[in-house]
């Protein structure tokens, strides 16, 4: 769920650029990295909560953030898909959207393959092939301020 709009904020106030917006990505990613990896994915998606903060621009799209921080995640060698989502997230949060981390599975012969993405309100936007990981459920929904 999104807040609502900004009356301090005209309604034809230019978006975030998007060099800025991929900057916030790679350093949020770095910042996600770091955390899942030395804190564990309880604090990483329990603990931090990125406050929206209305800027005078328009928020960017939901789409447009989830884009930016797989971009940013491209340019990183190892990023896992459940350090996308997290950095995605929070990103989102940044800009007014809340943003679900979803884990899904799938079976591979013996073994099961995980994976992580973000949907908001229910809707995913952005997954590695649609349709082949069954939804095992959301992690970060209606976090604690």
């Amino acid at each position: 769920m999104t807040p609502p709009s900004d009356p301090s904020r005209p309604a034809d106030a230019p978006s975030i650029g998007p060099t800025r917006l991929r900057h916030e990505a790679t350093l949020v990613l770095l910042v996600a990295r770091f955390t899942l990896r030395v804190r564990g994915p309880r604090v990483a998606l329990a603990r931090w909560r990125w406050p929206y903060v209305p800027i005078g621009r328009a928020r960017p799209p939901a789409d447009t953030i989830v884009a930016a921080a797989r971009s940013a995640a491209a340019r990183w060698p190892r990023t896992t898909c459940l350090a996308e989502a997290v950095a995605a997230r929070w990103l989102g949060q940044r800009h007014g959207h809340e943003l679900d981390v979803v884990l899904g599975a799938t079976r591979e012969g013996e073994t099961l393959s995980a994976h992580a993405w973000v949907e908001l309100d229910g809707r995913p936007l952005r997954r590695a092939a649609p349709g082949t990981h069954v939804r095992l459920g959301a992690l970060s929904r209606k976090m604690a301020p």
